[in-house]
């Protein structure tokens, strides 16, 4: 049977912990929820909500929990020998010190997605270097919202992808809404050719390094043979439209997977899709 000093000590000894992390856990929604007020609530709030709701939970927890101690310490103070009750005390504390445990371990299951604060702020950085025709990082933000809900695709990677390809290939795109529409087809792509979410990372990251290079050779050219069969069958069916003989690992060492072939072969392909073939 727990005693109340058990309890005590237990409290005591967790106490500076559990109000830290209400502290930090407390500044970083509000951090959040400042970021989500300026970028016109991207994201989605429900576990935002969820977090400061726990929180609120375990303040009123830690302020009952003391209230408690000092009732029970008393108690004990008065009714030493009466075991009974200094157990029953005891008993309604521990109740109290496990459910405030219950409530932290729900704070920190949340905290996964708070931890994208960071990610939305390095991907918001990313978004403001790119920002063409006098548009506003907001606005480019919307822009991919609709394209990944188009693609059925998490908000943070198509503009993960959109970022780093103006950021690494430019050059190779008019504007930001042809990086966008390349992202969108790419996402597409990937769902219907039933790739998994570490082969989707990697033909992009080597898709971007081939736009970024200009050529799509080597290891780049590897990469989406093996994960992006799609594109790899756009690219091939542009350049025998186009009338060029050979295969596609002879147009790669030679050169000719260029990143305007990559991107008009994409674009073409959706079109003919459109079409019926």
């Amino acid at each position: 049977m727990a005693t109340i000093r058990t309890a005590v000590q237990l409290y005591d000894g967790m106490t500076g912990p559990i109000k830290s992390i209400v502290k930090v856990m407390g500044t970083c929604i509000s951090s959040f929820e400042a970021m989500q007020t300026a970028s016109d609530h991207a994201g989605d709030t429900g576990s935002l909500i969820q977090a400061r709701a726990e929180l609120t939970k375990v303040a009123g927890q830690i302020e009952e929990i003391e209230n408690n101690i000092n009732h029970s310490a008393q108690a004990q103070r008065r009714v030493t020998n009466e075991m009974d009750n200094s157990s029953a005390a005891a008993d309604g504390l521990w109740s109290k010190v496990k459910g405030i445990a219950a409530s932290i371990g729900g704070i920190m299951a949340l905290q996964k997605v708070l931890g994208l604060s960071d990610q939305m702020a390095g991907t918001e950085a990313r978004l403001s270097l790119i920002v063409d025709d006098g548009g506003s990082v907001k606005a480019l933000e919307k822009k991919i919202m609709e394209s990944a809900q188009r693609s059925r695709s998490a908000y943070l990677d198509v503009a993960d992808a959109v970022a780093k390809l103006g950021l690494m290939a430019g050059d190779a795109f008019k504007n930001n809404d042809e990086m966008i529409k390349f992202a969108e087809l790419m996402n597409k792509n990937f769902v219907i050719a039933g790739a998994s979410a570490q082969e989707q990372s990697s033909a992009m990251y080597q898709l971007n390094q081939a736009m970024g290079s200009g050529r799509l050779q080597g290891d780049e050219y590897k990469a989406i043979i093996e994960n992006a069969p799609l594109l790899a069958q756009a690219i091939e069916q542009y350049m025998r439209n186009a009338g060029v003989e050979g295969t596609m690992k002879e147009w790669s060492a030679d050169g000719l997977l260029t990143a305007k072939v990559i991107k008009t072969a994409l674009f073409s392909s959706t079109r003919r899709a459109l079409v019926g073939g």
